[in-house]
């Protein structure tokens, strides 16, 4: 159950901190095992397993802080603090093995399994950063790191797909607030469908900003009168032709995944006006009576015009 499991997660982060705490490094009260530094490390096996219980560790923090609200929680927050500290030495660790020599097919493949899990737990992390922001240029550059090491996770998965066949099994990523099969394993696959829910989430994300950007403008020159249709100009006019592109080619129905993403607009219309939605109860089947909500959908240019 949930509670097991997050009793397991904290008695393997406990199990960290004993192994940092009676470390020689523990003066230095960096929540690290062992050397910190890859050229320190003698070989590739060594620094696998420096690389591996590091990793580890901190995925499992982010884990622990995608579940709850670090503003509410100096623990928690200390959790993120950890994990600011620890993903750039788990980065430079990723990069550097590959230096390092090793003959063993076992090795070579374990590497490649580790430095996967290292660019998704960046991508993961900055998402997360992005998503907790409330500033929206923080957050959009978030955002855009997290594409960033999506990008390096896929790149590496692609390179050695033919050759090594290469899925990571991580089922200790899962927990029930975390939804989607990458979670459970990390494959090429997997992740060019997660990229493209992301970038398209992206899209619409920055055209409904940009869309409340352009209608504040024009509330403002309008004085906030009744009409604010004719205080459009011409360059917010261009604005929202080029959103409605934008919007167009993310709703392709000529798409192999147009009946997604029509899914997904009828789900929100539908959640945005459940009010207007009446169900009843007629001899034993559910009749739904759309009452006003066919009046919210816009089926001439006078109904567009009005709902500006």
């Amino acid at each position: 159950g949930t509670e097991m499991s997050e009793s397991f997660l904290s008695c393997v982060m406990d199990c960290f901190d004993m192994m940092v705490s009676t470390a020689e490094r523990y003066k230095e009260l960096t929540p690290w095992y062992g050397p910190d530094q890859i050229d320190e490390v003698e070989s590739l096996g060594i620094a696998c397993q420096f690389f591996a219980v590091n990793l580890l560790n901190a995925e499992l923090r982010l884990k622990k802080c995608e579940s709850h609200d670090i503003t509410y929680s100096q623990e928690y927050q200390d959790d993120s603090d950890v994990l600011a500290f620890m993903l750039p030495n788990l980065l430079v660790f990723a990069q550097g093995v590959s230096r390092l020599e090793g003959t063993s097919v076992g090795t070579r493949r374990q590497v490649l399994e580790l430095q996967c899990r290292c660019y998704w737990l960046a991508s993961s992390y900055f998402l997360w950063v992005g998503r907790c922001s409330n500033d929206a240029s923080n957050s959009t550059a978030a955002e855009d790191h997290g594409l960033e090491y999506l990008s390096k996770t896929l790149k590496l998965l692609l390179e050695n797909r033919q050759q090594d066949d290469l899925i990571v099994k991580t089922p200790h990523l899962e927990s029930s607030d975390r939804r989607g099969k990458h979670w459970s394993l990390i494959s090429a696959e997997v992740l060019l469908k997660y990229r493209d829910q992301l970038q398209s989430s992206s899209i619409v994300s920055r055209a409904r900003q940009c869309f409340r950007d352009i209608l504040l403008g024009v509330k403002e020159r309008s004085g906030y009168a009744n009409n604010e249709i004719d205080h459009f100009s011409e360059d917010d006019k261009k604005r929202l032709g080029t959103l409605g592109t934008e919007l167009l080619e993310r709703y392709n129905v000529n798409s192999e995944k147009s009946s997604e993403v029509f899914d997904e607009l009828l789900s929100d219309f539908l959640l945005l006006h459940e009010n207007h939605i009446n169900v009843h109860d007629v001899s034993a089947s559910r009749e739904v009576r759309w009452g006003k909500l066919w009046t919210k959908i816009a089926s001439s240019q006078a109904t567009i015009n009005t709902s500006l």
